[in-house]
């Protein structure tokens, strides 16, 4: 089984500063409980500093 995905959200990152997270991901099924996931997020900063992000994730999770 192959799933692909797309996130979206707000998030804090202390307690004056926002962020926008926009992404896609794909997961696998390895195993009946087990499988891999690959994700890639841009997060947008809403502060006027302006520090965008690009975060990658690689992972795995176990079903049970």
């Amino acid at each position: 089984t192959f799933a692909f995905y797309g996130l979206a959200g707000v998030g804090v990152n202390s307690a004056t500063d926002g962020y926008v997270p926009l992404g896609v991901g794909a997961e696998v099924m390895l195993a009946d409980n087990f499988s891999l996931k690959a994700e890639y997020q841009y997060q947008w900063d809403m502060d006027t500093s302006s520090e965008d992000a690009h975060v990658a994730k690689i992972g795995f999770n176990w079903h049970f």
